[in-house]
């Protein structure tokens, strides 16, 4: 598998200076098309400054992984933990113009391949002419380690890969731990680390975080620019799903939905409140209270005819029996506590 890293330029001499592109491929000749516009899926931000050349190619990268790292190292060397302590010789040099200049770009590519952990790799650095090569030899860059090659090369001789899993850094449609392409219609993790491409599969990057044996994920190190992620964080800045045709439908159907309810809810509240508010509704409440206290009063009226009736009839046969007023008494309490 072939994994290299690049050097972009603008055609104009007078933007040389100043605008640079670094990106990952592994297929050049057709990365260098789509920047240009000639094919899809060219990153917008070399948009504005077509046409642009492919410089020089780096390769010999063993894995993806250390590749993404390398093009991440390479675009901030003065931010990586890998290069900080060792750029400051250059990030004060005038002459190599902007911090996006070619010639700066060439210089710090040649003293970050003199650090571990590239110092050790079988690098190649491949300039695409002899133009460019007399341009980059003429910088006085640090030289390469010794088992590393310095050559020219064009970009139709250069090696490619089959696959067309470049990264494109505006989309990151591949996960940079499996290489397998990332969903349109699930969430995808990104590093939060300054501007690092990595993204990557909710799944995949669990269990990297879980390789330690921690049942659940909580930290772990981004595998492009090697900073610690939080997973809370991870999946508090996690990217939406595009709105794929399919995602929209979903979602407006959830929507409907959720407004029918809440329409529903509403429209339930308001004829209550309505209801209640409306004059025949309080002339109704009126109506029932009358009718309750007339019932009231009617049992109440009753209920005091049948115990007055009663008590004369006790009184009437106390009086027949000859047992006097003593009973009566007695009856009068009897029939309280009846009451009661």
């Amino acid at each position: 598998m072939f994994f290299a890293c690049y050097l972009l330029a603008p055609l104009d001499s007078k933007k040389r200076n100043r605008v640079s592109y670094i990106g990952f491929t592994v297929t050049p000749k057709r990365r260098i098309r789509q920047h240009n516009g000639e094919l899809v899926q060219g990153a917008k931000k070399t948009l504005k400054h077509r046409p642009w050349e492919m410089i020089l190619v780096v390769y010999g990268f063993p894995t993806k992984e250390l590749a993404l790292q390398f093009e991440w190292v390479w675009q901030h060397p003065y931010k990586s933990r890998f290069t900080k302590p060792t750029m400051g010789v250059l990030k004060t040099d005038a002459s190599l113009g902007g911090m996006r200049s070619m010639k700066r770009k060439i210089r710090e590519l040649h003293l970050i391949l003199n650090l571990p952990p590239w110092s050790g790799l079988n690098m190649t650095v491949s300039y695409t002419s002899p133009s460019t090569f007399e341009m980059g030899h003429s910088l006085d860059a640090f030289p390469l380690p010794p088992h590393m090659q310095l050559v020219v090369t064009t970009l139709d001789d250069l090696p490619a890969s089959h696959a067309t899993d470049d990264v494109d850094d505006d989309n990151g449609q591949v996960c940079h731990e499996c290489g397998e392409s990332l969903p349109t219609d699930a969430p995808v993790l990104r590093c939060y680390a300054g501007e690092c491409s990595m993204r990557a599969h909710v799944a995949c990057l669990s269990k990297r975080f879980t390789a330690d044996g921690s049942p659940i994920p909580e930290k772990g190190n981004c595998g492009v620019c090697a900073v610690e992620l939080t997973w809370p964080e991870l999946l508090t800045r996690a990217k939406k799903p595009q709105e794929t045709s399919s995602w929209a439908k979903k979602r407006q159907r959830k929507r409907r939905h959720v407004d029918t309810r809440q329409e529903s809810s509403e429209g339930t509240s308001r004829r209550v409140q309505s209801e209640e508010s409306s004059p025949r509704a309080e002339e109704a409440k009126v109506a029932t209270c009358i009718s309750l206290l007339d019932s009231s009063l009617d049992d109440m009226s009753q209920s005091e005819n049948h115990a007055a009736s009663w008590f004369i009839d006790v009184l009437s046969s106390d009086d027949d029996e000859g047992h006097g007023a003593g009973h009566a008494e007695n009856a009068t309490i009897d029939l309280t506590d009846d009451q009661v």
